[in-house]
């Protein structure tokens, strides 16, 4: 009878590192793809001089105040000044759109910070709304964003899944080879 030469332990630890890596890029490249798209901004200007901006669909939109660091400190205003007041305008109706303040939130976007003023929703798509500010005098940059968990959610989820995947094809993948590589050695030793 003939042995089988063993597989070396070198390759044994190749194809799952080969899956492994193969995974991580692929989950990259789908971040790289998809995480820009969740930040992206549909419209931006100073208050309390104002802005408007047409929303392409009906959902919920969150207003965020760029943070400019001050001169004589390291941290920036994370409000509007004292006594500033932030209003939204359906500019059909000339209504006010109800901002609601649930929790203060924070995104980085690259080396800029933007903390939430409040979220507000609107009911139809292409509404054009009018933001304006009240009560400071100095310029602060503002800007609006959709505001969507759902999509937020499906794209974590799918990062988390394809790393999961990945994990188990390659430990699967270690186990098998060197399950193999010790058969073979058994058997050339007998």
């Amino acid at each position: 009878m003939i042995a089988k030469k063993p597989i070396s332990l070198l390759l044994c630890f190749a194809l799952p590192a080969f899956f492994l890596i193969g995974g991580l890029v692929i989950a990259g490249l789908y971040g790289y793809r998809q995480i820009p798209s969740l930040t992206q901004e549909s419209g931006m200007g100073f208050l309390p001089e104002g802005f408007s901006m047409t929303l392409e669909e009906a959902a919920s939109y969150t207003v965020w105040l760029t943070v400019v660091p001050k001169a004589d400190a390291n941290e920036g205003a994370e409000k509007l000044p004292p006594g500033g007041r932030l209003y939204i305008f359906d500019e059909a109706s000339g209504r006010e759109l109800k901002l609601s303040q649930w929790a203060k939130a924070t995104k980085y976007v690259g080396d800029a910070k933007s903390v939430s003023l409040g979220t507000f929703v609107t009911t139809r798509p292409k509404q054009m709304v009018e933001l304006k500010g009240a009560g400071f005098n100095m310029p602060v940059p503002v800007s609006v964003a959709p505001t969507n968990m759902k999509r937020v959610l499906g794209v974590v989820l799918t990062l988390l899944a394809i790393v999961c995947v990945t994990l188990m094809v390659s430990i699967t993948a270690l186990i098998a080879m060197l399950h193999q590589r010790q058969k073979t050695v058994e058997a050339a030793l007998s």
